[in-house]
């Protein structure tokens, strides 16, 4: 604590220090008296973190006096912000690294989260006076725990490197850190982190308890069915549903204990539907929706496909589950109908059905914009490695119609090796050209659409293939200085580091 006469000393010194620093000078003048409380946290220390201690204590004292603290209030001493175990981003890319934070803040489609991705992926990390996490972000890449931590100012998340998550450091862990590392050993040891999340999901608040339930979601298996039977009464309904859904996946739940519907009801929403055979030289069999008397009707249609067992769905039709993935009809259904069928079918069907689901959706004739949202549904149940096999088998395909943006959804980190030979074939590459020549003045770019193609790019695709693009569309007029090329140019010029 400071007395007053120590305060209004230190309050002269910091207008002293501002003036010489307004002037150029580095080094704190000879004749500045540093109060003697300042001098002892110096003692010891390089020129150069003296220098940046100086500069924290001038702003900690006026932020003091502009929040109205009075001397008589003792102050928190927050540890220094902690050293990642990554490398920074090279000095000469920070200012490119910044202006393309800029750009995405502008077009406030695309989290920060993706370029920190591509940072990892390159193994650097962002500077921390250009980017510090804050409370809200989350699934950020691991290398910023210490920094999450930090911001969350949680004095027991102090963990050495190495520790294990366990029930005695439990509350140690940062709540996103937890969860990665819980999917971790779930991949490794499933049964030792089933029994971890027994022994402390209970002490968490319902939100985050679904969040730690979730993650049995890796490595799902029988053994886990006791304990998801368990969580049928938990108090928290949504809960209760995740485990219900988990069990329908392992084929283990009796669907009179889940299904919100009874045989009657199945049988009466299965009425709704028509199913015959279409086509021309290869009959397939479709489940076409009858048309509905009110707008209401339609509405309890689609509540229902939300809810059904489609285990159920399928008898009562006279189908398999497999069958009943083929049959349904897309085209036909509303988008509204459409989502509700994924929906279930991601969150109830078992591993080998949502491999036949996703094949049925690949091999239409076109994927479409409109389609992304029935996309995620069905790829969020992928591995990571298998989600870029997917957006790479998109891409790859002439008569899709993604655009990058919708792929970008689709993965957690950049593709590992797409070629711009590839690329340059896809739907979303070809819509993209044609816009540029039509959109562009005077070499830079004013369309937000291209713009946020042209970032997407640059946040998915290998270092190769982004200076192939930059390449490509430099020799359509595009001047390389355009900020919708920022991420581009960031992608070509990180280090590949091992």
């Amino acid at each position: 604590m400071l007395n007053q006469d120590e305060l209004q000393q230190a309050l002269a010194v910091t207008e002293q220090l501002q003036r010489q620093w307004m002037i150029g000078a580095g080094e704190v003048a000879a004749t500045v008296t540093l109060p003697e409380s300042w001098s002892a946290l110096l003692q010891g220390t390089s020129p150069e973190h003296a220098r940046l201690l100086t500069l924290a204590l001038t702003g900690q004292l006026q932020l003091m006096m502009t929040s109205g603290c009075s001397g008589q209030q003792s102050l928190h001493e927050k540890p220094l912000l902690p050293m990642l175990a990554v490398p920074t981003l090279p000095e000469s890319l920070r200012p490119l690294f910044r202006r393309s934070l800029e750009g995405l803040s502008k077009q406030r489609s695309i989290d920060v989260a993706c370029v920190l991705r591509l940072l990892s992926q390159r193994r650097v990390t962002a500077h921390p006076a250009d980017w510090l996490p804050t409370n809200k972000e989350k699934s950020l890449p691991r290398e910023y725990w210490p920094w999450c931590r930090w911001v969350a100012d949680v004095a027991a998340m102090n963990t050495e490197a190495g520790e294990t998550l366990s029930e005695d450091t439990w509350d140690q862990f940062y709540p996103a850190e937890r969860l990665a590392l819980l999917q971790d050993m779930r991949a490794l040891e499933p049964d030792s982190a089933r029994e971890l999340i027994m022994q402390c999901a209970g002490r968490e608040p319902a939100d985050k308890r679904l969040s730690i339930v979730g993650t049995l979601a890796v490595n799902l298996a029988p053994a886990d069915v006791d304990y998801l039977q368990s969580l049928l009464q938990d108090r928290s309904k949504k809960i209760a549903t995740l485990a219900s859904q988990m069990l329908s996946r392992l084929g283990t739940l009796l669907e009179q204990d889940s299904a919100e519907m009874s045989e009657e009801e199945v049988q009466e929403h299965a009425e709704t539907y028509t199913l015959e055979k279409k086509g021309i030289l290869k009959k397939r069999l479709r489940l076409r929706p009858k048309k509905m008397r009110s707008g209401k009707q339609n509405a309890i249609r689609t509540e229902r496909l939300g809810g059904i067992s489609l285990s159920a769905f399928a008898r009562v039709l006279g189908l398999k589950v497999t069958q009943l993935l083929d049959a349904w009809d897309f085209e036909d259904n509303r988008p509204s109908d459409n989502l509700a069928f994924l929906t279930n079918a991601a969150s109830t069907l078992s591993d080998d059905h949502i491999e036949h689901l996703l094949a049925r959706l690949l091999s239409d004739a076109s994927i479409t914009h409109n389609d992304i949202s029935l996309l995620e549904q069905v790829v969020a149940r992928l591995s990571p490695e298998a989600r870029q096999t997917c957006v790479q088998q998109i891409l790859r395909g002439k008569d899709a119609t993604l655009s990058f943006y919708d792929c970008l959804l689709l993965v957690e980190s950049p593709l590992d090796d797409l070629l711009f030979t590839d690329l340059k074939n896809s739907g979303a590459w070809k819509a993209l050209c044609n816009r540029i020549g039509e959109e562009f003045d005077g070499g830079y770019l004013e369309n937000l659409h291209c713009c946020a193609e042209l970032t997407s790019l640059g946040l998915l695709v290998p270092q190769a293939t982004a200076a192939a693009v930059l390449d490509a569309v430099e020799s359509m007029g595009l001047s390389l200085a355009d900020p919708a090329l920022d991420l581009l140019q960031l992608n070509n010029q990180l280090p590949i580091l091992t």
